[in-house]
């Protein structure tokens, strides 16, 4: 990529809202309002292979059960059970823990 990308977002916009790569098997959108409406329909685009090229472009296998590389309903289910781990109280009370660490 260039040292400014902005030309070539400008250019993917214009010429491939809808851009498939073939070599790595993914598609991507370019478009922001495409991006939001993405983002919340959840039948037609899935997040299984997740949203970094690198991780992509690797071709690591994702292990199931892995939070960020989930789709509702599971990933909703997962989050919530998880959260009852990181409330503030819970977290503040692993601050010393955290502070010998670092």
């Amino acid at each position: 990529m260039n040292i400014n990308p902005f030309p070539m977002f400008a250019r993917l916009r214009e010429e491939a809202p809808l851009y498939y790569n073939a070599e790595h098997d993914f598609y991507a959108l370019s478009r922001y309002d495409d991006v939001n409406k993405a983002v919340i329909d959840h039948e037609t685009f899935i997040s299984g292979r997740g949203a970094l090229l690198e991780i992509i472009k690797s071709g690591m296998e994702i292990p199931p059960g892995t939070l960020i590389f989930e789709d509702p309903p599971i990933h909703n289910i997962h989050r919530n059970l998880l959260s009852r781990l990181f409330t503030p109280r819970k977290v503040a009370a692993l601050e010393p823990q955290i502070r010998e660490f670092t």
